[in-house]
């Protein structure tokens, strides 16, 4: 696809030393940075949003079109078969399921296409289940907020504040005595799929910064927030004849 070497990840991330997990990062970044690539970042999203409007299908765990069974279900309903309420704890709460659901299935629908389309460094769909899960999703919101709020003070996104790595160590319940390995691991996979951008400690600049990579940017503005919108207003409930999907 491209004129850049696709770069290879290791499927046991837990392996890899130091100092080859900062020898993968520039690659990935290099791979991620190419407009070929970006032009598949945004055409993905694109197919993501409509995938997930059409309300029709549920994606595989690596992120293919899967069965044709509808990617969201709350309270073992429809959504446009929910019980009509106004009591707004109970619509918030089927606003957050809607947000959970929204992260997992769409993000990974969105790298599932762009592994097909050759776009993700070779072998890390096999991260992509792993990559959408609740802790990923809160570390996509807070990634995302300073990815906003550089924006909003004209800054560039390499000075957005950022998660550290020892930050880390109790997001995913770590001991505090885990090794660095587990935590390298982590954001190469999550920098592997798009999510996560990363710089490596150098210099005077003593822990890794963890910031919103492409995917992430590009599957927020173009499907996550354009999804949930779409489909807030069934989470009123009595929308039965207001059908969704096919």
């Amino acid at each position: 696809m491209t004129g850049v070497k696709r770069p290879k990840i290791p499927r046991h991330l837990y392996s890899v030393k130091s100092k080859d997990a900062k020898a993968l990062i520039p690659e990935i970044k290099e791979w991620f940075s190419q407009p070929k690539i970006q032009e598949e970042i945004s055409k993905s999203a694109l197919h993501t949003r409509d995938y997930l409007i059409d309300y029709n299908n549920t994606p595989t765990e690596h992120g293919g079109i899967g069965d044709t069974v509808p990617w969201v279900h709350l309270e073992d309903r429809r959504l446009d078969e929910l019980l009509p309420t106004t009591d707004t704890a109970w619509i918030d709460l089927r606003v957050s399921a809607l947000r959970l659901k929204t992260f997992a299935e769409g993000a990974c629908r969105m790298m599932g296409r762009l592994n097909e389309m050759d776009a993700l460094p070779e072998g890390a769909h096999t991260y992509i289940d792993a990559s959408t899960n609740l802790i990923e999703c809160c570390i996509h919101e807070k990634v995302m907020r300073s990815y906003f709020e550089a924006k909003a003070a004209n800054k560039d996104q390499s000075e957005a504040s950022s998660i550290k790595l020892k930050q880390l160590v109790p997001t995913y319940l770590y001991k505090p005595s885990s090794p660095q390995a587990v935590l390298r691991a982590k954001i190469v996979q999550m920098m592997s799929v798009g999510l996560w951008v990363a710089d490596p400690p150098q210099g005077k600049k003593v822990a890794w910064e963890i910031r919103a990579g492409p995917v992430a940017v590009a599957f927020h503005l173009g499907v996550f927030a354009p999804v949930v919108q779409h489909f807030q207003p069934y989470l009123t409930g009595g929308k039965i004849n207001q059908s969704l999907g096919g």
